[in-house]
């Protein structure tokens, strides 16, 4: 078994040593707390009173993958998160305004890039092994929320590109395959600063009624090769351009008086003014793969991508709030030169208290779509055509994930997850065995989520 992370002890035990220094106090039943060191009494309560709320969460998880991809086996990996969320009024008096920091520490082996070898990993903490500062910044709302600024280092997917219905699911095709490369898990094609990795920049907000919400940021520091260059997140650097974002949503039947089902919908998109590599010309007009070719891709001092997301719940158990059926379905396109996948989808469904009694329990489908885009495709084809017959020609990766969240107290959850990987990496040779084609994926993996 894996050594418990050294930084979840030493920050569980700092949240830890508050709260049991008031035996005065009584704490609720241990189930019934939202965490698993109680901060309804003692000075983490008034901590949180003065307007300071320390959070730490671990995230550990084990996968094996029991066919296909690079080759079989398990893995372990987790993430441990700590943060600190400061209300500004409650704080020093000043209204409106709040704080946050964030710091990961990511650890264990990874199984995308070892194992299953698919394009998008089969979760969202498996990454290298590191420990970096994730977000630092300053908000401040005025007009009752009408208008708010966000100063400081932010990650995108905090509140862009993102399907709330579909968060359940655990491979990232459902959060951010729209940036996703087809070069694998450890490409320096970043694809924008995503959790746990931040970039500098600004975020406004807008909401001008209830039900309309605009968002646009401008950050830095997309693509670039987060290990090499900023490894902990302490170098709040500025290089390679801009990414811009601009998100509209409509929120429907979201008021504590509405009766109607409730949905959200998104359409957006980002503008980036970092250089990228062209898909299939060098910087001579020639293909890539012809053997006269220089070798370096022509550069683009742009890139873009729209984007659509929608949640909707169908069904709503009688006489509950949240609990029933809600569909959801995203798509994104960009341009083929510059991108190596154009093109992705995923749709799905999650069940909010599909077991009677157990009515915090989700369970969650999806499906999702990848396609390489037509460029590479034109590349490969290249590749035969001088010399290379054995050679793939990319096509698609395509994802099918089932998971059901179990909350089995306040503060922990056990979720299981299988996935069905059809063709990783959008049919590629085996990195292991370069003379076969990579064959359809099959994981099965479980994560614990303790928080402290």
């Amino acid at each position: 078994m894996p050594r418990q992370p050294v930084l979840t002890i030493c920050l569980a035990a700092l949240v830890a040593l508050p709260a049991t220094a008031w035996a005065q106090d009584a704490p609720p039943n241990l189930l019934d707390r939202a965490t698993l060191i109680d901060s309804t009494t003692g000075p983490r309560a008034r901590l949180v009173e003065s307007g300071i709320t320390l959070g730490v969460q671990e995230q550990s998880e084990i996968w094996g993958n029991l066919r296909g991809g690079v080759r079989r086996g398990g893995a372990y990996f987790g993430m441990t998160t700590a943060t600190i969320a400061i209300d500004t009024e409650r704080l020093v008096g000043l209204p409106g305004g709040s704080a946050y920091i964030s710091v990961f520490q990511l650890h264990g082996t990874p199984i995308t890039s070892r194992l299953t070898g698919s394009a998008q990993e089969i979760s969202g903490i498996d990454g290298a092994p590191t420990t970096r500062l994730g977000s630092i910044w300053y908000e401040q709302r005025f007009a009752d929320d009408f208008l708010s600024v966000r100063l400081g280092q932010m990650s995108l997917d905090e509140e862009f590109m993102s399907s709330n219905a579909a968060a359940i699911l655990m491979n990232v095709s459902f959060s951010t395959s729209h940036v996703v490369s087809l070069r694998g898990a450890d490409t320096t094609y970043s694809g924008g600063p995503l959790t746990p990795v931040a970039a500098p920049g600004i975020r406004i907000k807008l909401m001008p009624t209830e039900q309309i919400t605009v968002l646009g940021a401008v950050l830095t520091g997309e693509p670039f090769d987060h290990r090499r260059n900023d490894r902990n997140g302490l170098l709040f650097r500025m290089p390679g351009g801009t990414i811009s974002l601009l998100e509209m949503q409509y929120a429907l039947n979201q008021g504590e008086s509405d009766t109607g089902l409730p949905g959200t919908y998104k359409l957006g998109g980002w503008f980036s003014t970092a250089r990228v590599d062209d898909e299939y010309y060098d910087n001579r007009g020639l293909s890539l793969a012809n053997p006269a070719s220089s070798g370096v891709p022509r550069l683009h001092t742009r890139n873009w991508r729209v984007y659509a997301i929608a949640d909707q719940m169908v069904w709503r158990r009688q006489e509950t709030k949240d609990e029933g059926l809600t569909v959801f379905a995203g798509a994104s396109v960009g341009p083929s030169d510059r991108n190596p996948a154009d093109l992705s989808l995923f749709a799905g469904v999650n069940w909010k208290g599909i077991v009677p009694d157990r009515a915090d329990d989700v369970a969650g489908f999806g499906i999702s779509y990848l396609r390489a885009s037509r460029s590479v495709r034109r590349l490969d084809a290249d590749y035969r055509t001088f010399g290379a017959p054995a050679s793939p020609i990319h096509d698609r990766e395509m994802v099918f994930e089932l998971t059901y969240k179990i909350q089995a107290t306040g503060w922990m959850q056990l979720q299981p997850s299988i996935q069905y990987i059809h063709h990783p990496s959008a049919y590629i040779a085996n990195p292991s065995r370069p003379t076969e084609i990579l064959k359809d994926a099959l994981a099965i993996g479980t994560r614990l989520t303790v928080t402290f």
